[in-house]
């Protein structure tokens, strides 16, 4: 018996820690083709990602000055934004 499970809301696959760090592991359950970008709390674009085709994916952000950033992810199923705390 085969048994599919539907997705509405992408904020319910999305794992992220630690949080603050600055080299985030992001998990997406059931979900390998995502995109996103990357905010400073300007709500400037710093960092797009395309076509990312895994489930774990590891977020360097060393370049990047401590402090807070949004990372929006986009996939077919829709969009979500979180919060990142760099340290």
């Amino acid at each position: 018996m085969l048994s599919i499970i539907k997705i509405n809301d992408l904020d319910d696959i999305i794992s992220i820690y630690p949080n603050p760090s600055r080299k985030f592991n992001l998990k997406l359950r059931n979900l390998s083709n995502f995109t996103f970008d990357l905010y400073d709390i300007t709500g400037k674009k710093v960092m797009t990602k395309v076509h990312i085709n895994k489930n774990d994916f590891v977020l360097n952000l060393n370049q990047f000055q401590k402090g807070l950033y949004f990372i929006k992810f986009q996939s077919d199923i829709g969009s979500s934004t979180k919060k990142l705390i760099l340290e």
